[in-house]
């Protein structure tokens, strides 16, 4: 453990074994919960990997569980043609199948009707149950994109795709060094308090963490962070500590894998264009941007308009409400008309200089601010 590097409470420290130490020393926890997790964590298949059916625990399961029994019996009894229990095990068979083929057949209509019970009865954790389901997508990519077939060249080429993307937005780089010195003339002139991580800071973030979710990069997953002793939360309360106060991230903080995803079913997913890129970043970084989330919730508010990316809100609620007016209108013989703003791409195309601004004037402390640069 670097305990100097740990331990510093100098603000305005440039020594270069410090940051080394605190990149070794993110490596090392790294390590134990890649050993830990391996020897105490049991594989599980991916969730949902398996498809799911609406109303299947509902509909199906009941009758299905009724169908085993009585086939059962059936078993014991020999496998007659003709008895009575031969004519039971058939039709709760039959009633099985047909189960499935209604579940199969109304899946739009018990997806609605849910969507409408969690409303009326204003159960919100069942609406976003529900509404997860309806988005999950089991679209699978293609082996040739663009013309390319083998795996290498596809990465390189999704790569080409992504940095040309991302620096699409250029700035002035004399004005950027203009906001790193108003920041840094900012920063505290000896250490405070508010640089320091507490462990329950560092537990309540860890508990927010979704379960199975993947850094893409080293091989840790939340599950890893979550089922943690409570000394793995004092040994990051320490790191987050340190990395305030140094005013630097450790590399792995910063490494994150771009995987490309189609955008959505019925498109041609040959076509590069027809992907979206999502990152995979560090659970370290997570743990961090949910402390910062919490600490400055008053100061990071948001539009009342504005549903993605937000606690307890979701693009669903809108492309719901859109959805359900053309539904109406056109069961009614009305008409409708709709405006809509091509935004492709829009929250990639970052204008860099006024987004660190708004940081800057977010009412943030500027130690968090300087690392965030």
């Amino acid at each position: 453990m670097p305990v100097d590097s740990l331990l510093c409470r100098d603000v305005h420290c440039c020594n270069r074994s410090d940051i080394d130490g605190l990149n070794a020393f993110v490596n090392d926890i790294t390590q134990a919960c890649l050993a830990a997790g391996e020897a105490s964590l049991p594989r599980a298949g991916r969730v949902g990997s398996t498809g799911h059916i609406p109303g299947w625990n509902d509909v199906v399961a009941p009758v299905r569980d009724k169908s085993i029994f009585w086939h059962n019996i059936w078993m014991e009894c020999g496998r007659p043609r003709s008895e009575v229990i031969a004519n039971i095990m058939r039709k709760t068979r039959a009633s099985y199948h047909y189960a499935i083929r209604k579940v199969t057949r109304n899946a739009n209509d018990i997806i609605n009707k849910k969507f409408a019970d969690a409303l009326l009865h204003n159960r919100g954790r069942d609406f976003w149950s529900e509404a997860r389901k309806l988005r999950r997508s089991n679209v699978s990519v293609s082996s040739v994109i663009d013309g390319i077939s083998t795996a290498d060249d596809i990465a390189d080429l999704f790569a080409s795709k992504y940095q040309t993307l991302y620096t699409s937005v250029l700035y002035d780089r004399s004005e950027m060094e203009s906001i790193h010195c108003l920041v840094d003339k900012s920063l505290s002139t000896s250490f405070d308090q508010h640089l320091i991580v507490g462990v329950s800071d560092v537990t309540n973030a860890i508990n927010k963490l979704k379960p199975g979710k993947s850094d893409g990069c080293s091989g840790l997953s939340s599950d890893y962070f979550k089922h943690a002793p409570r000394v793995l939360a004092v040994y990051i309360s320490l790191l987050l500590s340190a990395v305030l106060t140094h005013g630097t991230m450790p590399q792995e903080f910063l490494t994150s894998t771009v995987i490309p995803i189609p955008k959505g079913k019925g498109l041609n997913v040959t076509d590069a264009a027809n992907y979206r890129g999502i990152a995979l970043s560090s659970i370290f970084g997570k743990i961090f941007d949910l402390i910062v989330l919490h600490r400055f919730s008053e100061q990071l508010y948001s539009s009342s308009l504005w549903f993605g990316f937000k606690a307890k809100h979701s693009t669903s609620m809108c492309t719901t409400i859109l959805k359900e007016v053309i539904a109406y209108y056109a069961a009614h013989g009305g008409s409708l008309y709709c405006t809509m703003l091509d935004a492709t791409k829009v929250f990639d195309r970052v204008w860099n200089t006024v987004s660190c601004l708004t940081v800057c004037f977010a009412g943030i402390f500027q130690e968090c601010t300087f690392v965030c640069f």
